[in-house]
């Protein structure tokens, strides 16, 4: 009786480590940020915090390379969109990359953020009509790109004043929410 409680173990022992195993690749295989779990995903918060070293924090922000956009490391008081739009409209640095611009126009402020849900809705001042469609449309991305890097954020509403403003995607103009598959000519590579 005991040996058949013991070839019991054994065999139940043997089917769960074959269970747990893993196939082999040939090589590394990309998995979409959709498929991790949560808790993989690099922790970002939109809530203001303090460091209690008294450290910034950072954000990043996005600026054309060529015709893609890239992102590069901006230091913020706080991870909140403000700060991180704010990082954006000041502009590229002399620290930056060499080779990146930006179609933000001269001028433009962020007049107000508000967030409801997954959707920021950006209020812009009027300098971002003094703008060519092309260039509005790489100035739309550069915001697009920013916002959804921070965590929650799916979409970007437009607003100039009190009405929603129409913006140039990849798909013609919308005055819904927009997102980063509304710029995907404008991408980064890799």
């Amino acid at each position: 009786m005991r040996g058949r409680s013991l070839l019991a173990v054994i065999v139940a022992a043997l089917a769960a480590l074959a269970a747990c195993g893993v196939p082999a690749d040939d090589s590394p295989r990309a998995i979409g940020s959709g498929r991790l779990p949560p808790d993989l995903l690099e922790p970002v918060s939109t809530t203001p915090t303090t460091d209690p070293v008294g450290g910034e924090r950072t954000v990043l922000v996005y600026f054309l390379d060529g015709a893609v956009v890239r992102s590069v490391t901006r230091e913020v008081a706080s991870r909140t969109p403000e700060a991180a739009l704010g990082a954006l409209v000041a502009g590229v640095t002399p620290e930056d990359p060499p080779g990146l611009s930006t179609a933000i126009p001269d001028g433009l402020r962020v007049a107000q953020v508000q967030r409801i849900d997954n959707t920021l809705v950006v209020e812009l001042s009027a300098e971002i009509g003094d703008i060519g469609a092309q260039l509005q449309q790489a100035a739309f991305a550069q915001i697009v790109y920013t916002a959804t890097e921070l965590s929650g954020v799916e979409g970007v509403r437009f607003r100039v004043g009190d009405r929603d403003l129409p913006v140039l995607t990849d798909a013609g103009a919308k005055t819904e929410p927009v997102g980063r598959g509304d710029f995907r000519s404008l991408r980064p590579s890799g």
